[in-house]
């Protein structure tokens, strides 16, 4: 069974895809539909409705920008966050890219994305939709927690917790075999059962005649395949 091609790759804390059919059986084929909070897309990804339609628009918001660039970086440059969103489950890497996130983010990326509709940073977004893949619950680069990089360039806590620019600490998400681009994850030790599972399942692999001194790619094609999906 492959990948559900119309499902957002990575979780949301408080997502509305149970409520979706309610919604659109309350609201109807509507002019222009607004997403309020844009995290995984969820009803706007399964409005029934035909799409690019004349005279029907849909907005959706964002409050920092890391769902903008993610969602804009999904469009522009697909096979790049791809690239950057296949990665294993790490608690080292979780907190790396939790803070340089936000200090990406500290950098007033946001006027940069309301100042250039073209600009994007896939490898920030596949960072995102990785790090909201592991993180358990709300909260990821929320920036209000007492974990920083240091001035030896090590992570260190700070005696109390600091508003902007800081990190929570905390374990990834490890149970019910992962979750978004990181779904197929398993607790304590690897999956060996079916040959995998998630985006390492043999779905998800390119099939072919093995070709000495050859490998597969780092990112699997499915995985290609489901950001090019959302892209179009």
């Amino acid at each position: 069974m492959l990948i559900n091609l119309e499902k957002t790759p990575w979780p949301w804390f408080g997502g509305k895809a149970d409520a979706a059919p309610d919604v659109w059986a309350a609201l109807g084929d509507v002019d222009h539909y607004v997403e309020p909070f844009a995290g995984s897309l969820a009803v706007l990804l399964r409005r029934p409705h035909e799409a690019n339609r004349a005279y029907h628009s849909e907005t959706v918001n964002d409050l920092d920008g890391l769902l903008v660039n993610a969602w804009r970086s999904m469009q522009m440059s697909p096979d790049a966050m791809a690239d950057a969103a296949s990665w294993p489950v790490s608690e080292a890497d979780l907190h790396a890219r939790h803070l340089a996130l936000v200090r990406w983010r500290e950098e007033r990326q946001l006027e940069h994305l309301m100042g250039d509709p073209a600009f994007h940073d896939p490898v920030m977004a596949g960072w995102w939709a990785w790090g909201q893949s592991c993180w358990i619950g709300s909260g990821w680069c929320a920036g209000r927690g007492g974990w920083h990089v240091g001035a030896d360039g090590r992570i260190e806590k700070r005696a109390k917790p600091s508003p902007v620019g800081t990190s929570k600490r905390q374990l990834p998400h490890l149970t019910d075999n992962g979750r978004g681009v990181n779904h197929g994850v398993d607790r304590k030790r690897p999956h060996l059962g079916d040959d995998g599972q998630g985006v390492n399942r043999p779905q998800a692999r390119e099939a072919g005649v093995q070709v000495e001194h050859e490998y597969h790619p780092m990112t699997m094609p499915e995985l290609r395949r489901w950001f090019l999906f959302l892209s179009a």
